[in-house]
Protein backbone atom coordinates (compact mmCIF):
# COMPACT_ATOMS: atom_id res chain seq x y z
CA UNK A 1 0.00 0.00 0.00
CA UNK A 2 1.09 3.62 -0.49
CA UNK A 3 -0.14 6.89 0.99
CA UNK A 4 -1.21 8.41 -2.36
CA UNK A 5 -2.52 11.93 -1.75
CA UNK A 6 -3.55 11.57 1.87
CA UNK A 7 -3.73 14.86 3.77
CA UNK A 8 -2.11 13.81 7.06
CA UNK A 9 -3.37 16.84 9.02
CA UNK A 10 -6.90 16.27 7.82
CA UNK A 11 -6.64 12.56 8.58
CA UNK A 12 -5.53 13.22 12.16
CA UNK A 13 -8.42 15.62 12.75
CA UNK A 14 -10.99 12.94 11.93
CA UNK A 15 -12.61 10.30 14.11
CA UNK A 16 -11.96 6.59 13.53
CA UNK A 17 -14.96 5.93 11.26
CA UNK A 18 -14.47 9.24 9.44
CA UNK A 19 -10.86 8.26 8.75
CA UNK A 20 -11.99 5.06 7.08
CA UNK A 21 -14.41 6.85 4.76
CA UNK A 22 -11.77 9.49 4.01
CA UNK A 23 -9.35 6.77 2.89
CA UNK A 24 -12.09 5.24 0.74
CA UNK A 25 -12.52 8.61 -0.96
CA UNK A 26 -8.79 9.08 -1.53
CA UNK A 27 -8.35 5.61 -3.05
CA UNK A 28 -11.66 5.75 -4.90
CA UNK A 29 -12.70 2.33 -3.64
CA UNK A 30 -13.56 0.36 -0.53
CA UNK A 31 -10.57 -1.37 1.01
CA UNK A 32 -10.38 -4.45 3.20
CA UNK A 33 -9.80 -3.69 6.87
CA UNK A 34 -6.38 -5.39 6.73
CA UNK A 35 -5.45 -3.03 3.86
CA UNK A 36 -6.56 -0.09 5.99
CA UNK A 37 -4.35 -1.40 8.78
CA UNK A 38 -1.36 -1.24 6.45
CA UNK A 39 -2.20 2.37 5.59
CA UNK A 40 -2.57 3.21 9.29
CA UNK A 41 0.90 1.76 9.86
CA UNK A 42 2.40 3.92 7.12
CA UNK A 43 0.63 7.07 8.31
CA UNK A 44 1.73 6.53 11.91
CA UNK A 45 5.35 6.82 10.76
CA UNK A 46 4.55 10.34 9.54
CA UNK A 47 3.04 11.45 12.86
CA UNK A 48 5.22 13.12 15.48
CA UNK A 49 2.77 13.51 18.37
CA UNK A 50 3.07 10.42 20.65
CA UNK A 51 -0.61 10.58 21.67
CA UNK A 52 -1.74 10.53 18.05
CA UNK A 53 0.65 7.67 17.30
CA UNK A 54 -0.71 5.72 20.25
CA UNK A 55 -4.27 6.15 19.00
CA UNK A 56 -3.16 5.10 15.52
CA UNK A 57 -1.61 1.94 16.95
CA UNK A 58 -4.84 0.99 18.69
CA UNK A 59 -6.87 1.62 15.57
CA UNK A 60 -4.48 -0.40 13.44
CA UNK A 61 -4.80 -3.34 15.85
CA UNK A 62 -8.60 -3.14 15.73
CA UNK A 63 -8.57 -3.10 11.93
CA UNK A 64 -6.53 -6.31 11.75
CA UNK A 65 -6.53 -7.94 15.20
CA UNK A 66 -5.46 -11.39 13.98
CA UNK A 67 -2.35 -10.22 12.13
CA UNK A 68 1.23 -10.70 13.23
CA UNK A 69 1.79 -6.98 12.64
CA UNK A 70 -0.85 -6.11 15.25
CA UNK A 71 0.73 -8.44 17.80
CA UNK A 72 4.08 -6.74 17.15
CA UNK A 73 2.50 -3.30 17.64
CA UNK A 74 0.95 -4.48 20.91
CA UNK A 75 4.29 -5.78 22.15
CA UNK A 76 5.88 -2.46 21.29
CA UNK A 77 3.16 -0.57 23.17
CA UNK A 78 3.15 -2.61 26.37
CA UNK A 79 6.47 -4.35 26.78
CA UNK A 80 9.78 -2.95 27.87
CA UNK A 81 8.55 0.60 28.45
CA UNK A 82 10.31 2.42 31.28
CA UNK A 83 12.22 -0.78 31.96
CA UNK A 84 14.30 0.74 34.77
CA UNK A 85 11.15 1.71 36.66
CA UNK A 86 9.33 -1.55 35.97
CA UNK A 87 12.15 -3.70 37.33
CA UNK A 88 11.67 -2.16 40.75
CA UNK A 89 7.86 -2.46 40.85
CA UNK A 90 6.11 -5.68 41.79
CA UNK A 91 2.59 -4.37 42.26
CA UNK A 92 0.59 -1.19 41.59
CA UNK A 93 -2.49 -0.16 43.58
CA UNK A 94 -5.35 1.86 42.13
CA UNK A 95 -8.36 3.56 43.70
CA UNK A 96 -11.07 3.87 41.06
CA UNK A 97 -13.03 7.05 41.64
CA UNK A 98 -14.54 10.07 39.88
CA UNK A 99 -14.56 13.84 40.27
CA UNK A 100 -17.86 13.67 42.16
CA UNK A 101 -16.39 11.45 44.88
CA UNK A 102 -12.86 12.80 44.87
CA UNK A 103 -13.16 13.65 48.58
CA UNK A 104 -13.66 9.94 49.30
CA UNK A 105 -10.77 8.70 47.21
CA UNK A 106 -8.35 11.29 48.58
CA UNK A 107 -9.24 10.24 52.13
CA UNK A 108 -8.54 6.60 51.24
CA UNK A 109 -5.33 7.58 49.47
CA UNK A 110 -4.04 9.61 52.42
CA UNK A 111 -4.67 6.75 54.83
CA UNK A 112 -3.05 4.14 52.57
CA UNK A 113 -0.13 6.10 51.11
CA UNK A 114 2.28 5.03 53.87
CA UNK A 115 1.09 1.43 53.62
CA UNK A 116 1.03 0.85 49.87
CA UNK A 117 3.63 1.99 47.36
CA UNK A 118 2.72 2.99 43.78
CA UNK A 119 -0.81 4.04 44.73
CA UNK A 120 -2.95 6.12 42.34
CA UNK A 121 -6.45 7.57 42.14
CA UNK A 122 -8.11 6.88 38.78
CA UNK A 123 -10.35 9.60 37.29
CA UNK A 124 -12.00 9.68 33.87
CA UNK A 125 -11.18 12.57 31.53
CA UNK A 126 -12.96 12.15 28.17
CA UNK A 127 -11.11 15.10 26.62
CA UNK A 128 -7.80 13.21 26.81
CA UNK A 129 -6.40 11.21 23.92
CA UNK A 130 -4.29 8.97 26.16
CA UNK A 131 -3.86 8.40 29.89
CA UNK A 132 -1.90 10.84 32.06
CA UNK A 133 -0.13 10.33 35.40
CA UNK A 134 -0.10 13.47 37.53
CA UNK A 135 1.28 12.88 41.00
CA UNK A 136 -1.19 10.70 42.86
CA UNK A 137 -3.70 10.86 40.01
CA UNK A 138 -4.08 8.69 36.94
CA UNK A 139 -6.38 10.35 34.41
CA UNK A 140 -7.75 8.04 31.74
CA UNK A 141 -9.49 8.94 28.44
CA UNK A 142 -13.00 7.81 29.33
CA UNK A 143 -16.25 9.26 30.58
CA UNK A 144 -16.26 9.68 34.36
CA UNK A 145 -19.71 8.14 34.87
CA UNK A 146 -20.69 4.95 36.70
CA UNK A 147 -21.72 3.15 33.51
CA UNK A 148 -18.24 3.69 32.06
CA UNK A 149 -16.36 2.08 34.95
CA UNK A 150 -15.41 -1.00 32.83
CA UNK A 151 -13.61 1.28 30.35
CA UNK A 152 -12.09 3.36 33.15
CA UNK A 153 -10.68 0.26 34.85
CA UNK A 154 -9.29 -1.33 31.68
CA UNK A 155 -7.76 1.96 30.54
CA UNK A 156 -6.09 2.28 33.93
CA UNK A 157 -4.64 -1.24 33.60
CA UNK A 158 -3.25 -0.31 30.19
CA UNK A 159 -1.77 2.95 31.49
CA UNK A 160 -0.15 1.23 34.47
CA UNK A 161 1.41 -1.42 32.23
CA UNK A 162 2.71 1.16 29.77
CA UNK A 163 4.42 3.03 32.59
CA UNK A 164 5.64 0.20 34.81
CA UNK A 165 5.85 -2.80 32.49
CA UNK A 166 4.51 -6.21 33.57
CA UNK A 167 3.11 -5.73 37.09
CA UNK A 168 0.36 -7.08 39.32
CA UNK A 169 -2.49 -4.74 40.25
CA UNK A 170 -4.73 -4.38 43.28
CA UNK A 171 -7.90 -2.50 42.41
CA UNK A 172 -10.12 -0.90 45.03
CA UNK A 173 -13.10 1.43 45.11
CA UNK A 174 -13.24 4.84 46.76
CA UNK A 175 -15.79 3.81 49.40
CA UNK A 176 -13.60 1.31 51.23
CA UNK A 177 -12.85 1.91 54.93
CA UNK A 178 -9.18 1.91 55.91
CA UNK A 179 -8.46 0.11 59.16
CA UNK A 180 -5.35 0.33 61.32
CA UNK A 181 -4.67 -3.39 61.37
CA UNK A 182 -3.20 -4.94 58.23
CA UNK A 183 -0.78 -7.58 56.95
CA UNK A 184 0.63 -5.83 53.89
CA UNK A 185 3.99 -7.42 54.67
CA UNK A 186 2.50 -10.81 53.72
CA UNK A 187 0.92 -9.77 50.41
CA UNK A 188 3.81 -10.90 48.22
CA UNK A 189 4.06 -14.24 50.00
CA UNK A 190 0.34 -15.07 49.88
CA UNK A 191 -0.24 -13.79 46.34
CA UNK A 192 2.79 -15.53 44.83
CA UNK A 193 1.63 -17.58 41.85
CA UNK A 194 -1.94 -16.25 42.10
CA UNK A 195 -3.56 -14.80 38.97
CA UNK A 196 -6.89 -13.53 40.29
CA UNK A 197 -8.06 -13.16 43.88
CA UNK A 198 -10.71 -11.54 46.02
CA UNK A 199 -13.99 -12.11 47.82
CA UNK A 200 -16.59 -14.30 46.15
CA UNK A 201 -19.52 -12.52 44.49
CA UNK A 202 -22.24 -13.38 42.02
CA UNK A 203 -24.23 -16.57 41.73
CA UNK A 204 -27.54 -17.32 40.05
CA UNK A 205 -29.39 -14.67 42.05
CA UNK A 206 -27.00 -11.75 41.46
CA UNK A 207 -28.68 -8.37 41.21
CA UNK A 208 -29.10 -7.49 37.54
CA UNK A 209 -30.38 -4.04 38.55
CA UNK A 210 -27.48 -3.16 40.88
CA UNK A 211 -26.37 -0.27 38.71
CA UNK A 212 -29.79 1.27 38.18
CA UNK A 213 -30.12 4.70 39.77
CA UNK A 214 -26.32 5.14 39.81
CA UNK A 215 -25.74 5.75 36.11
CA UNK A 216 -25.77 9.20 34.52
CA UNK A 217 -27.93 7.81 31.74
CA UNK A 218 -31.30 7.08 33.39
CA UNK A 219 -32.17 4.75 30.51
CA UNK A 220 -29.29 2.36 31.16
CA UNK A 221 -31.03 -1.06 30.98
CA UNK A 222 -30.78 -3.98 33.35
CA UNK A 223 -27.94 -6.44 32.79
CA UNK A 224 -29.25 -9.28 30.63
CA UNK A 225 -25.90 -10.98 29.97
CA UNK A 226 -25.17 -14.61 30.79
CA UNK A 227 -23.71 -15.43 34.18
CA UNK A 228 -20.62 -17.57 33.62
CA UNK A 229 -19.85 -18.08 37.30
CA UNK A 230 -18.71 -16.28 40.39
CA UNK A 231 -16.38 -13.28 40.38
CA UNK A 232 -14.35 -11.14 42.78
CA UNK A 233 -16.35 -8.37 44.41
CA UNK A 234 -15.51 -5.05 42.78
CA UNK A 235 -14.49 -3.00 45.84
CA UNK A 236 -11.24 -4.97 46.22
CA UNK A 237 -9.53 -7.56 44.04
CA UNK A 238 -6.08 -8.66 42.87
CA UNK A 239 -4.78 -9.40 39.38
CA UNK A 240 -1.42 -11.00 38.71
CA UNK A 241 0.83 -10.08 35.79
CA UNK A 242 -0.62 -12.80 33.55
CA UNK A 243 -4.20 -11.72 34.21
CA UNK A 244 -3.41 -8.04 33.64
CA UNK A 245 -1.76 -8.80 30.32
CA UNK A 246 -4.71 -10.90 29.15
CA UNK A 247 -7.21 -8.18 30.07
CA UNK A 248 -5.24 -5.45 28.30
CA UNK A 249 -4.71 -7.58 25.20
CA UNK A 250 -8.39 -8.46 24.91
CA UNK A 251 -9.45 -4.87 25.52
CA UNK A 252 -7.06 -3.35 22.97
CA UNK A 253 -7.74 -5.98 20.30
CA UNK A 254 -11.50 -6.46 20.77
CA UNK A 255 -12.99 -3.42 22.56
CA UNK A 256 -16.43 -4.32 21.19
CA UNK A 257 -16.53 -7.18 23.68
CA UNK A 258 -16.78 -4.59 26.47
CA UNK A 259 -19.80 -2.83 24.98
CA UNK A 260 -22.94 -3.19 27.06
CA UNK A 261 -21.16 -4.26 30.25
CA UNK A 262 -21.79 -2.10 33.32
CA UNK A 263 -20.62 -4.38 36.14
CA UNK A 264 -16.86 -4.21 35.78
CA UNK A 265 -16.09 -6.90 38.37
CA UNK A 266 -18.26 -9.47 36.57
CA UNK A 267 -16.74 -8.46 33.23
CA UNK A 268 -13.20 -9.01 34.51
CA UNK A 269 -14.08 -12.53 35.60
CA UNK A 270 -15.84 -13.34 32.33
CA UNK A 271 -12.82 -12.18 30.32
CA UNK A 272 -10.36 -14.19 32.39
CA UNK A 273 -12.53 -17.31 32.44
CA UNK A 274 -12.05 -17.65 28.67
CA UNK A 275 -8.38 -18.23 29.45
CA UNK A 276 -9.08 -20.69 32.27
CA UNK A 277 -8.26 -18.17 34.98
CA UNK A 278 -10.74 -18.40 37.85
CA UNK A 279 -11.01 -16.76 41.23
CA UNK A 280 -8.90 -17.69 44.24
CA UNK A 281 -10.79 -16.74 47.39
CA UNK A 282 -8.28 -14.79 49.45
CA UNK A 283 -9.07 -12.43 52.31
CA UNK A 284 -7.55 -9.29 50.82
CA UNK A 285 -9.42 -7.10 53.31
CA UNK A 286 -7.40 -8.43 56.24
CA UNK A 287 -4.14 -8.30 54.28
CA UNK A 288 -4.52 -4.75 52.99
CA UNK A 289 -6.39 -3.51 56.05
CA UNK A 290 -9.60 -2.49 54.34
CA UNK A 291 -13.26 -2.99 55.02
CA UNK A 292 -15.56 -3.08 52.02
CA UNK A 293 -19.29 -2.62 52.37
CA UNK A 294 -22.22 -3.23 50.11
CA UNK A 295 -23.49 0.31 49.71
CA UNK A 296 -27.21 0.83 50.28
CA UNK A 297 -29.61 0.57 47.38
CA UNK A 298 -30.26 3.86 45.56
CA UNK A 299 -33.32 5.82 46.58
CA UNK A 300 -36.20 5.65 44.13
CA UNK A 301 -37.68 8.82 42.75
CA UNK A 302 -41.17 8.60 44.26
CA UNK A 303 -42.44 11.03 41.64
CA UNK A 304 -41.76 8.54 38.87
CA UNK A 305 -44.82 6.76 37.50
CA UNK A 306 -44.51 3.07 36.70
Amino acid sequence: MNLKNIDIKKFISLGFVERIFYIYSVYGERLWSWQLAEIWSLISKEIEDPDDRSLMSRQMIQLAPHSEASEAVFEDMFEGMNSNESQAVERVHIIVSCEKYLHKSELVFNRLSDRLQHLFIVIGRPELKTARFDGKFLYVPTQDSYENVPYKVLESFAAVTQRFGPVAIIKMDDDVIVEKSHRVDRLSEILAGVDYAGELAGGKKWDRCWHMGKCEDPNTPIDTKISHGYWARGPLYYLGQKAVRILIHEYIFFPGEITGHVLEDKLISDMLRRFDITLDEIDLETLVGLKTTNESLPQLDVSTTY
